[in-house]
């Protein structure tokens, strides 16, 4: 706030100075004020009618004010403007990576990291659009895991230019393998979101007689909900990290002598905070969930949580942590207090059936797209129900039937609808009969809630950690018949169940008590794994600590003395 005051103060004496109208506009941004931060770029805007970087900022407005075609139109015009502008090249490519467009955006992705990479002056830009562009080379069915894990490694060399790690061996921490352990987690998720409702049920189990949980919070003021207030009396330490550089939260983490720091964030936010695991910051480093959809590619996370289903056996050569499979699943699904009774079959009260799909928009590709199309073919009279965020735009809607028609499928066999409130959402599955998992991202929190509902999930694996997680989830849960080998079986399980709807009630009928006896939602279970994880973890580095410790000094011979010549 001191430094909006500054430039506020700052602008009475210089109104038409651009570059401080675009300062204040970004700091009202930051703070998710959208509509108040357009205002001050429109200005600026005004002011100079062809500045490209006032129309990249107002197309970020509507980008996060979820009017995406208002935001092209500028990203559009600032192109023209400025077509060597790398970060304006980047953010048409995001946007459309959002919209479900991942595969059309991929190549103007790469154009634009060409550009920003040559320009020493952006290197802060280039490495968040680098990750952005990471997290959605898994959202396209084109990407090789070959492709994903050179653009990792790419991201990985130029995140560590400078970074000088402290040596996990020189942490002063007492090396007891027995001893409490503080165990460190750091997310701006710690509320209804993915990474919440999958980690909640194990931090809230863990035996308290024997760990202190520090939460390095970065969820701001506005989505601090109810689960974040069950988080904060779960835990031992709640500290606010919103706002804070990293530089900062650096100190702080190292101060509180963490011994077992989880990482929950990832690529999922720009990967602004693993810089602070490659500089070090707990003598164990570990990559859980939040951001979780390939290898992190940073040497210094020592460990990956994980199970066999996410990573089977021959994964290992991916990934740069090693692998700790948990038994079970990775994580335990925590179902939310207001979820909806489970209703009798959409099918019988309609007479049709009715497929559903409420993954993340951008995982909505082409080629799911043409899956579901076969599936719907194969079933006479039924229905496709997308729903989510952005779903309920004209851009998005039109993009979605056009794709559809391409494949035969008119709007008549579709039902595409926007988001709402998590309880609302949650009662929409009592409006599906069969989920239609995307490919080859997959559905982790949306097939547990699918399931919770009494909606069961086709799925076709893929070959990431991003396209397993609904075959880890349905094993799990005792549906590994609802995993697809290729895609003529996905379409051949989707259509089979769909031809048996006395059977399909009966499942519907008894899936949520079903899944409730399951590894799944078993918190205490998982949360007893999880310590012998974490003890394993600790123990390892307890024996590397005082091997090194104990080492005898290596005694150099004395030079011998030359003799003198006579």
């Amino acid at each position: 706030q001191k430094g909006l005051d500054i430039l506020e103060d700052s602008l009475k004496k210089y109104p038409d100075n651009i570059a401080i109208l675009n300062n204040i506009g970004a700091a009202y941004l930051n703070a998710k004020e959208y509509v108040t931060a357009s205002e001050y770029f429109i200005k600026a805007l005004r002011i100079d009618p062809e500045n490209a970087q006032c129309m990249l900022n107002i197309g970020s407005c509507f980008e996060k004010m979820k009017k995406p075609a208002l935001a092209m139109q500028f990203y559009d015009e600032a192109i023209k403007l400025a077509p060597e502008e790398g970060p304006v090249i980047c953010a048409k490519a995001s946007l459309m990576c959002n919209q479900g467009l991942a595969q059309e955006a991929i190549p103007m992705y790469e154009k634009g990291l060409a550009i920003l990479a040559s320009d020493p002056r952006k290197t802060l830009e280039y490495l968040i659009n680098f990750s952005n562009y990471i997290f959605y080379l898994h959202y396209s069915p084109d990407s090789t895991r070959k492709k994903i894990r050179s653009a990792i490694d790419e991201w990985q060399k130029r995140i560590l230019i400078d970074v000088k790690e402290q040596d996990k061996l020189s942490f002063a921490n007492n090396a007891i393998k027995s001893k409490k352990l503080r165990i460190g987690m750091i997310s701006g998720s710690f509320n209804v979101h993915p990474v919440g409702q999958m980690i909640y049920s194990a931090i809230s189990n863990l035996d308290k007689d024997l760990y202190e949980i520090y939460m390095y919070s970065d969820v701001q003021s506005g989505g601090k909900d109810y689960l974040y207030d069950l988080f904060d009396k779960a835990v031992t330490c709640n500290r606010d990290i919103f706002g804070e550089l990293s530089a900062h939260v650096l100190e702080i983490i190292r101060n509180d002598e963490i011994d077992v720091m989880l990482e929950m964030t990832g690529h999922s936010d720009g990967g602004k905070r693993l810089p602070l695991i490659a500089y070090r910051v707990a003598p164990v480093q570990v990559k859980w969930v939040g951001g979780l959809f390939n290898t992190t590619g940073i040497p210094q996370m020592d460990w990956l949580i994980t199970d066999n289903i996410e990573t089977p056996e021959s994964a290992d050569e991916w990934y740069t942590e090693k692998l700790y499979r948990m038994p079970d699943d990775y994580v335990v699904y925590y179902p939310p207090h207001y979820a909806p009774k489970v209703s009798e079959s959409s099918a019988q009260k309609n007479g049709f059936v009715t497929f559903g799909n409420l993954n993340n928009l951008a995982k909505t590709n082409s080629y799911s797209i043409e899956l579901w199309s076969k599936i719907l073919h194969a079933v006479p009279k039924s229905k496709l129900l997308l729903k989510g965020n952005k779903m309920d735009t004209p851009f998005v809607v039109e993009h979605l039937q056009k794709s559809f028609e391409v494949h035969g499928i008119g709007i008549d066999r579709l039902l595409i609808e926007g988001g709402e409130s998590h309880q609302k959402f949650l009662n929409v599955y009592n409006r599906i009969d069969i989920a239609l998992d995307p490919h080859p991202y997959t559905g982790g929190l949306t097939t547990c809630e699918a399931l919770w509902m009494g909606v069961p999930v086709v799925t076709l694996p893929g070959e990431t950690f991003a396209g397993r997680h609904a075959a880890s989830h349905l094993t799990n849960a005792g549906l590994p018949e609802w995993i697809a080998k290729d895609e003529k079986d996905y379409i051949d399980i989707a259509v089979k169940w769909a031809n048996d709807l006395e059977a399909l009630g009966t499942l519907r009928a008894g899936l949520r008590d079903h899944v409730a006896k399951t590894p799944l939602v078993d918190g205490p279970r998982f949360a007893r794994n999880f310590e012998i994880a974490l003890r394993h973890m600790w123990g390892e580095w307890c024996d590397q600590k005082l091997a090194a410790d104990t080492s005898p000094a290596i005694s150099k011979p004395k030079p011998k003395k030359s003799k003198k010549r006579t």
